[in-house]
């Protein structure tokens, strides 16, 4: 019954995360449209058709596979589909995170609470309605957890690659038939062979799931991070680390099975090193924010990354003060995600997949002590008590937690007119308004999904996939930054999307040659005075049937090719 209560405890968790954000994530259109093309023609495309910028030649979508599986989700399930598909990924990734804490405690030991606060450490990068690198967080929990496995299971001290060869070449001989009756005479007999292979079949796991990960998300180069960091950790433990560069000789083959082949490597290190101002998941934590706002109380945002973090470090003081055998490979693990997570917000959430599962024992061996002073200075029924509290706890605040939070769950998709300028395309779909479109960044994969190819979109998301250097211009325009209208001037547009929290109406009235022709809560909407008609039809952006969006529409590509 314990068993059973965790478990379904774990599934309402889910159940919460999954269902509490119903508003689509800016790129979420993008994908959508690879994913209708690629069902459409059977292809993915390899070029640019939705902007009327200079792009690149070569379109590396790093993250065309996603687009397939977002597009048969909602094709399939409607709405339900991406609620559904968000559930699953993190149902798996809770269990991998179980099972490596189980491999350390060799039993389920984390309470319910654990999980709760591991949840909310896990907002920063789930707080969308369904992102790209969902799958990235799925396949890197999945590999810490076989990587955990394949170390602890063959940790029995350092060999060089040499002496792994002499062992492999013997275990072979003692395959072939007719060197079976001296077998024995060597150091390691045949059963001791099978014995090898089943302690190291996870490892055909990697490269298999390595396949559909450099597919999915250019997040693949975590997994390939995440092996070197257990090649140095465990050759610094002095344990068998040769088994880890083979992994790694398997690895790299296996992301040139892509559409673009070794061009994908090429993005990848670009985009790497590619600076991204003006994005706040690319910015540094501060402790000016962001923060959630909970009945009228601030918590930072990332206060679960922080307390880990802080978890930690005191957990390494303490074993460095008892001249405890350092596990170079956490050591290792927790330096390079932590200085991620500082450096990026957005990779806290690696941090936090990672960190608390991997030192999960030395977390409970912090507060031992106060568990020992309180078991001791309690007898009979109310030490039993006090395990009784102690074990329903998390249960408890999750119940409230679940009441708290019911009335905002939600399984369909909304495109809130506070955060979308759904007022403002409706404007240009109905009233037939075509040509170039100039919006805001954010803004530009929604224009794309709704108005093409009644329109081209200036910029939009794949900014990075897709233009040549123009990223900077493109967001200059979308925050107000620089000269507007000498942007403008450079890049004809026939349509302008303004948002209002980046243009005031005097910054509005600065565009000499374009006229206010509509506004909704979120944007403005201005076009060229010569092309002015005399009557438009004004959508009511307060009506939500427009907030409403045909997710699993076919993209119009009649007057485009697409090969």
């Amino acid at each position: 019954m314990k068993k059973g209560l965790f478990y379904i405890s774990i599934i309402v968790i889910v159940y919460i995360l999954a269902f509490s954000i119903n508003l689509p994530d800016y790129d979420l259109w993008a994908r959508l449209a690879v994913g209708s093309i690629f069902f459409q023609t059977g292809h993915i495309l390899k070029h640019d058709i939705f902007s009327y910028l200079p792009t690149k030649s070569l379109w590396i979508d790093h993250e065309w596979g996603t687009g397939v599986v977002f597009y048969f989700f909602v094709n399939y399930f409607d709405e339900w589909g991406l609620f559904i598909l968000k559930a699953l990924i993190l149902f798996a990734i809770f269990l991998f995170m179980i099972k490596t804490i189980k491999l350390q405690t060799g039993e389920n030991k984390a309470g319910i609470f654990y999980f709760i606060f591991l949840g909310f450490s896990l907002l920063p990068g789930i707080a969308n309605l369904l992102r790209s690198q969902m799958f990235t967080y799925l396949f890197f929990s999945l590999w810490i957890y076989i990587l955990e496995k394949i170390r602890r299971e063959n940790s029995h001290g350092y060999e060089s690659p040499s002496m792994s060869w002499i062992k492999f070449r013997n275990k072979l001989r003692c395959l072939i038939p007719s060197a079976m009756r001296d077998c024995s005479t060597y150091k390691f007999p045949c059963t001791s062979f099978l014995k090898f292979e089943s302690h190291n079949k996870l490892i055909w796991v990697l490269p298999v799931t390595m396949l559909l990960w450099v597919n999915m998300h250019g997040g693949f180069v975590a997994g390939i991070g995440l092996v070197i960091i257990y090649t140095i950790g465990e050759w610094l433990n002095r344990n068998k680390s040769f088994k880890y560069i083979a992994i790694l000789a398997l690895l790299i083959p296996v992301t040139l099975l892509n559409p673009y082949g070794w061009k994908l490597w090429n993005y990848i290190i670009d985009a790497s090193f590619m600076p991204r101002p003006y994005i706040t998941e690319w910015e540094p934590i501060g402790w000016n924010g962001p923060f959630h706002v909970v009945s009228g109380f601030k918590i930072h945002v990332h206060s679960g990354f922080i307390i880990f973090s802080l978890l930690t470090l005191i957990a390494g003081i303490k074993l460095y003060l008892q001249k405890a055998k350092p596990d170079w490979t956490k050591i290792i693990a927790f330096i390079i995600l932590f200085y991620l997570g500082i450096k990026h917000q957005r990779h806290t959430a690696f941090f936090v997949l990672a960190v608390p599962a991997l030192f999960y024992q030395q977390y409970v061996d912090l507060f031992k002590p106060i568990q020992t002073f309180i078991t001791s200075k309690l007898t009979g029924k109310y030490c039993q008590k006090w395990m009784t509290l102690k074990y329903c706890f998390g249960y408890v605040v999750l119940a409230i937690i679940l009441l708290y939070i019911s009335p905002y769950l939600s399984n369909r998709i909304l495109l809130n007119p506070l955060y979308y300028p759904v007022g403002s395309f409706e404007f240009i779909k109905q009233n037939k308004i075509s040509g170039n479109l100039a919006t805001s960044f954010h803004w530009g994969s929604y224009a794309l999904w709704k108005l093409y190819p009644q329109c081209n979109v200036m910029i939009d998301g794949r900014y990075e996939e897709v233009y040549n250097n123009l990223y900077d211009m493109g967001m200059q325009l979308s925050e107000n930054k620089g000269n507007p209208q000498e942007i403008l001037a450079q890049y004809k547009a026939d349509v302008l999307v303004l948002a209002k929290d980046k243009y005031s109406p005097l910054d509005v009235l600065n565009f000499s040659d374009w006229t206010l022709v509509y506004q909704d809560l979120s944007s403005v909407l201005l076009l060229p005075k010569d092309k002015i008609k005399s009557a438009y039809i004004y959508p009511d952006d307060a009506d939500p049937v427009y907030h409403r969006e045909n997710l699993s529409k076919n993209v119009n590509l009649s007057c485009k090719n697409v090969f």
